[in-house]
């Protein structure tokens, strides 16, 4: 993950400007990505090879929990090595698209929850009023959970993952309030700025769940930041509906 962090940095390597350097050897100086790239390689086929065959030799053993590697190989009558290497790539892909992002939205979490103990003790009561103190919330208590569902959509708002979104290219030529946009054109997103537009979250810098609750519901109309914290288009965020 590491590695992934470093190669998607903006402006971290000189062939992001100047394009042909990617002709030149590794040994040359502004080439020094070249020479990272068998570390990122092997890097990345661990991440895909190791975990995969972890799932597999459980299955052997018979003792393998339920798993996104469990299903997907149950899914497959005959074994086929084509299949079985989409799977692990999709398996690789889930786990880095979705660990780090977890990760740090736990830790805006914990960091909200200090920040703001109102919104902690606000919280608290809710689920000992649910709840009670004799078991842990599942799924199916999200409906009797307003406030903490609230608090959950706050937290993506508050401290987006991604803040300065994901490079995307425009498939089209458009046209965006008087601004042209030829097709192919570099567009990178601002979700930080979105989510401190003063319009739609007065006082963006705190932390504030009662933005989303009407008469004890949710409501998100058009405040929702799922709408750009987990990105557009082809490439939106699959882990959405899980995060939300």
């Amino acid at each position: 993950m590491r590695s992934f962090n470093i190669a998607f940095t903006l402006g971290e390597y000189h062939v992001e400007q100047f394009p042909f350097l990617r002709y030149l050897p590794s040994w040359f100086p502004l080439a020094n990505f070249k020479r990272e790239l068998p570390r990122w390689r092997a890097d990345a086929s661990r991440l895909r090879d190791v975990p995969w065959d972890a799932a597999m030799e459980a299955m052997s053993r018979g003792n393998a929990t339920p798993s996104m590697a469990s299903t997907l190989i149950g899914d497959f009558s005959d074994t086929v090595e084509e299949d079985v290497i989409i799977a692990k790539g999709a398996c690789a892909s889930a786990y880095a698209g979705g660990a780090d992002t977890t990760f740090a939205t736990f830790t805006m979490f914990v960091a909200a929850m200090v920040l703001f103990p109102k919104a902690q003790r606000l919280a608290q009561a809710e689920l000992d009023a649910v709840i009670g103190p004799d078991r842990l919330p599942t799924v199916s208590d999200k409906s009797s959970l307003p406030y903490i569902s609230a608090l959950i959509t706050e937290v993506f708002r508050w401290q987006p993952v991604v803040p300065t979104g994901v490079i995307h290219l425009a498939m089209e030529e458009d046209e965006y309030r008087g601004y042209h946009v030829p097709r192919g054109t570099v567009v990178i997103p601002n979700p930080w700025a979105y989510s401190r537009d003063p319009a739609l979250y007065p006082d963006p810098e705190e932390f504030r769940s009662e933005r989303y609750l009407r008469d004890g519901k949710v409501e998100l109309g058009d405040r929702g930041p799922a709408a750009f914290v987990f990105g557009y288009g082809r490439r939106v965020c699959p882990g959405r509906y899980f995060a939300g």
